[in-house]
């Protein structure tokens, strides 16, 4: 009996981190969104997926993100190598830009696979 207690316990515990790590991933990734969502919509994302995103990053819904994350990064990451192609942006601002990008991917793993 105190054996189970205490793998119930740990278990309790691990899922709190885990909701935890999400959390604090969240808001630096909601701090970044606006960004995104702007490269997104003007590398031809459907607003609607755009809208249904922002809203379930507010809602911290991260299985509903992680199933949009393709088509917003797909769409971001052409609108960064369209605006450099055409010389509107140099190729460290789109170093930057990809590297957010990046980020936020690396935010959007950690919160799947957690």
């Amino acid at each position: 009996m105190g054996v189970a207690l205490i793998f119930l316990l740990l278990l309790a515990v691990v899922g709190c981190i885990g909701s935890a790590r999400k959390a604090a991933v969240a808001g630096p990734m909601a701090m970044a969104w606006p960004g995104i969502m702007e490269q997104a919509a003007a590398g031809g994302a459907e607003p609607a997926t755009l809208d249904a995103f922002a809203e379930a990053l507010d809602a911290k819904d991260f299985a509903t993100m992680a199933a949009m994350w393709p088509e917003v990064r797909a769409a971001a990451t052409a609108r960064i190598a369209d605006q450099e192609e055409l010389g509107d942006i140099g190729p460290g601002v789109a170093a930057s830009l990809l590297e957010r990008l990046e980020m936020f991917a690396a935010s959007m793993a950690e919160i799947a696979g957690g």
